[in-house]
């Protein structure tokens, strides 16, 4: 693979690139491209993708070096301040790339998280909150209450809740619906704090394609620009969705979509097709959208029992 390909991949967040590093004896050449998504958020929709920490991580960890990526990632996290949305995801991004180096032992990722949690805490004690405005340092609080919860467990949970408790008594604008997700892990706590993804079900693929599915087929073989194949790959998985008998190799090129959450459905569809192979499904095992690794783990496990 060149360097060219790996750039290419990984911003896809394909699961190759992972295979890449761990079989390749000439990985350093893909060091600095490992390096720049450590450092931006690749995500072409991280509303609904969210965050692929796990997967950069996963490339990261390959080269056995953790403070070769931790400290420019620790110094972007501390200068970041969220002015809209765009800011709030690349939050996101560095908070959890940070706890997944945490996670696995380094002390400088457990340190900035702690300490830009104590930063936000200290403002949201005394700032003023704008009812008509998306308030992002909250929110940026939010997502460090929950990664620090998730790294050290219910101890951590219950000090984070007692730190809430006070801010509520300090700054009365804030109360209990302000961090209802962090409040949430209480119940998910039992079921390792997220779901599973479903194993392959049947499609029937059993209508003629209309004239418009047909046209919208065409145009998306034929269009280069990144946004409308978007558009128009979601709306050929629709249409593979509601039974449409078109090529199959469509669903391959929306599976090479920088959007995990069209490459998801594209897998599930391909699977069901009896279009996925099981070394596409290996590779799925190492994407950067949680829901596909667990779809392809699953759905190689059952492809174990039959």
């Amino acid at each position: 693979m060149t360097v060219k390909e790996f750039d290419k991949y990984i911003r896809m967040g394909l699961g190759r690139c992972f295979t890449e590093l761990s079989t390749s004896d000439r990985k350093e050449k893909y060091r600095a491209a490992v390096l720049r998504a450590c450092l931006h958020n690749y995500s072409y929709d991280a509303q609904s993708e969210g965050s692929r920490a796990e997967y950069i991580y996963s490339l990261a960890a390959q080269y056995g070096d953790d403070g070769y990526f931790v400290a420019p990632v620790v110094s972007a996290f501390m200068r970041k301040s969220c002015r809209d949305g765009w800011d709030f995801w690349d939050f996101v991004h560095y908070c959890r790339l940070l706890f997944e180096f945490a996670k696995r032992g380094s002390v400088a990722a457990k340190t900035a998280l702690c300490e830009k949690y104590d930063h936000l805490l200290e403002r949201l004690a005394v700032k003023r909150k704008r009812y008509w405005r998306v308030d992002t340092d909250a929110e940026q609080y939010e997502r460090l209450c929950i990664a620090l919860a998730e790294l050290d467990g219910r101890a951590a949970f219950d000090k984070i809740k007692t730190d809430l408790d006070k801010l509520y008594r300090l700054n009365t604008a804030y109360t209990v619906d302000d961090f209802d997700a962090f409040y949430a892990l209480l119940n998910d706590e039992s079921s390792g704090w997220g779901g599973k993804a479903r194993a392959e079900e049947a499609v029937v693929l059993s209508r003629r394609p209309t004239a418009e599915e047909l046209e919208l087929s065409e145009k998306f073989k034929a269009t280069a620009d990144e946004d409308e194949r978007h558009c128009m790959g979601m709306d050929i998985i629709n249409a593979f969705e509601h039974g449409a008998d078109l090529p199959c190799e469509l669903l391959d090129a929306v599976y090479y979509s920088r959007c995990g959450c069209c490459r998801f459905d594209a897998v599930k569809l391909m699977a069901a097709c009896g279009q996925l192979t099981d070394e596409r499904a290996r590779e799925c095992v190492y994407d950067s959208y949680g829901d596909t690794r667990e779809f392809a783990k699953n759905l190689l496990e059952s492809r174990k029992d039959k």
